[in-house]
């Protein structure tokens, strides 16, 4: 039923897709002591008639048409985490991740995300003025470049964002209000996500914005 412009492209549907069946094998291992978490995880999927929309060489009144179509593909991956606790007040967490997805014909699917390696630091004072329960974060996220690409798909570049935040509570009467600050993509880097639906046009991800948070909790007898 689908056959239209959405957003920036024009995608299409084909009455002639089959059922997807899949079969997945997963498995994980753990270790947890006082200090260190370490946890990795990994998948392989196979799919048979696996429904999955690409980008074409096509277009029509210049939107580049998208068509949905179906393969046997193979998805797989894994993840790896890690958080250090060397002191009550300081906390270390890092992650790795990483996918790839195949035809049975070799060639990559498409709007794969990129390779993932991400970092984040806090460190958590018992109080700081009127303030209780208050976190400082720091931490950064880099997405290796995307070159494992289907037909018709261009390669996305490595990029490197940074984020940072502090939040603490007040008590208001018996309740605390918690206030916190972020700000996301902190360096302004100008990006372009490989899975953003604005990549054909050229149009970035958004760049450096700040939000402010104020919690307030009501109690109810």
């Amino acid at each position: 039923t689908q056959n239209g412009v959405h957003g920036v492209r024009y995608e299409q549907g084909n009455p002639e897709l089959e059922s997807q069946r899949s079969y997945e094998a997963d498995l994980s291992t753990h270790y947890h002591n006082n200090w260190l978490m370490l946890d990795i995880a990994g998948f392989y999927n196979r799919i048979s008639n696996y429904i999955y929309i690409a980008p074409t060489e096509d277009s029509i009144n210049d939107y580049r048409v998208y068509r949905y179509t179906q393969n046997s593909a193979d998805i797989y991956g894994t993840e790896i985490s890690m958080n250090v606790l060397p002191v009550d007040w300081f906390d270390i967490r890092a992650s790795y991740s990483w996918i790839e997805a195949v035809r049975e014909d070799g060639e990559n699917l498409p709007l794969i995300p990129h390779d993932k390696l991400k970092a984040d630091f806090s460190y958590q004072p018992q109080d700081v003025w009127k303030f209780n329960t208050v976190c400082v974060n720091l931490g950064g996220t880099y997405a290796f470049e995307q070159k494992n690409i289907a037909p018709s798909e261009s390669i996305s570049d490595a990029y490197f964002l940074m984020h940072a935040g502090i939040s603490g509570a007040v008590m208001a009467g018996r309740y605390p209000v918690r206030l916190s600050v972020r700000i996301n993509n902190l360096l302004d880097e100008k990006y372009i996500d490989h899975l953003s639906t604005l990549k054909d046009m050229g149009f970035y991800n958004m760049g450096r914005n700040i939000v402010v948070s104020l919690k307030v909790p009501f109690g109810v007898k």
